[in-house]
């Protein structure tokens, strides 16, 4: 771009100024690790509320995912949207190494992308997948660093997990296949707009006690929708469209990790936390997290303080 500078003494400069877009966006990376397993080695149906990346270092491992059957051998990966049901179990004699990889990053086009994108299953001779592979690797390495905790170690996480998240949007804008109607920028930006508002208001006006919370959330939304001057029903769509999740899952997801955060203070009974999440059954939470994770919230805080 080309600028024109005139300044008092009434001599006119012209300069070239080129600029990077403004970004302003949150990193989440969770439960990342590589793990060896014996071939009896099975994990039960469950869902997660944020994307998971599954990656076979060594043997053979059966992904379940929708009612379909991936089988990934060395070199393979499957992407993993939230709320998206699947089970895994080791398919060779000699065990199974993979690696696993919990993430959400708060980019509306990003996150767009991956909840409208087909394919989602990537064999080890998939060409433009090749810098997916790459920087997942280079994750996997980073796991075997015994100062992964400080702070280089930590920024060079988030280094690797952001090139890793670049080649996902390369790979996946070259060979991306639209699930649903392709979204306006003004909707995007609605859809964002209301996820920040789900997130503002429902803590203050929904408590977890079915049947009511449904209806909770709908009055929530209803508000919402006319802060936006649009109907409830187009919102939910719009939502959809591209979080590829409705706003009851998203609450969900916001639930789930307000719920593992609190779980890692051993200070706090599992009653305390079910009370904090607005949940007025202990059992009623369990229940809830055992089908969100496939754990109860015991095992879950007795895995994540191993």
């Amino acid at each position: 771009m080309i600028i024109k500078s005139k300044f008092s003494h009434q001599r006119t400069h012209e300069y070239e100024e080129y600029y990077l877009p403004n970004i302003h966006t949150s990193l989440y990376v969770h439960e990342a690790h590589w793990r060896k397993v014996p071939a009896s080695w099975s994990y039960p149906a469950h869902e997660e509320s944020i994307f998971e990346i599954n990656y076979v270092i060594e043997g053979v491992q059966i992904c379940k995912l929708n009612n379909q059957r991936h089988i990934l051998q060395a070199g393979d990966f499957i992407i993993i949207r939230p709320f998206e049901i699947h089970e895994n179990s080791c398919a060779s004699e000699s065990g199974l190494t993979y690696f696993c990889l919990h993430f959400d990053l708060n980019d509306i086009l990003f996150r767009k992308m991956l909840c409208n994108t087909e394919n989602t299953f990537f064999p080890k001779e998939s060409e433009n997948a090749y810098g997916i592979r790459q920087s997942i690797e280079k994750l996997i390495q980073l796991c075997d660093d015994k100062n992964k905790n400080c702070l280089a170690s930590r920024l060079d996480i988030v280094s690797a997990s952001i090139s890793l998240f670049g080649e996902m949007s390369k790979c996946l804008s070259d060979s991306e296949t639209k699930r649903s109607p392709d979204t306006s920028i003004r909707n995007i930006q609605m859809a964002h707009f209301a996820s920040e508002r789900i997130m503002k208001l429902a803590p203050q006006s929904i408590t977890r006690h079915e049947p009511s919370m449904e209806r909770q959330l709908t009055n929530v939304v209803s508000k919402i929708a006319a802060e936006l001057a649009i109907s409830r029903t187009y919102l939910y769509r719009i939502f959809s469209q591209t979080f590829g999740m409705s706003p009851r899952q998203y609450l969900s997801s916001l639930i789930l990790d307000n719920a593992k955060f609190m779980l890692l203070d051993d200070h706090k009974s599992i009653e305390e936390v079910a009370y904090n999440l607005g949940y007025y059954d202990v059992s009623h939470f369990s229940r809830q997290f055992k089908r969100w994770t496939g754990m109860t919230p015991s095992q879950y805080r007795n895995k994540m303080n191993l």
